[in-house]
């Protein structure tokens, strides 16, 4: 696993179907690292929280167009500032959900919310 670029006990695989809200699956991601920091240093401890701040406003309609580029711009921020691998691993997904599903996070902006969880609501009402 190292020799590919990832941590020892990373080899988990978690599945998704075109029905999952990308966004809102880096936010709960992001949410666990925040949960999870220690708190001894400043960039995972300060940085998870306002990234977690962050996903909370694009999943409640209040994101804003500069909003996906500060996501980034935090997370490059912890990532090989943080004490221990914990701060570097919390920016590597929702960095990565960005550079492949930035139309979802658009959405999102566009919608004042999600549009899955929409979606699905109007298919069960």
């Amino acid at each position: 696993i190292a020799k590919a670029g990832s941590l020892a006990g990373a080899g988990a695989m978690v599945v998704m179907d075109e029905t999952t809200c990308m966004v809102d699956a880096a936010r709960r991601y992001v949410k666990f690292f925040e949960h999870e920091s220690c708190g001894k240093c400043t960039p995972c401890r300060e940085g998870t929280y306002w990234m977690a701040n962050i996903f909370d406003r694009f999943e409640g309609g209040d994101a804003k167009p500069g909003d996906i580029d500060l996501l980034l711009d935090i997370g490059y921020n912890i990532d090989g500032r943080s004490f221990c691998p914990l701060g570097d691993a919390s920016t590597w997904f929702p960095r990565s959900v960005i550079k492949f599903f930035r139309d979802e996070f658009q959405e999102h902006i566009s919608q004042k919310g999600c549009p899955f969880k929409k979606a699905l609501q109007e298919a069960v009402a």
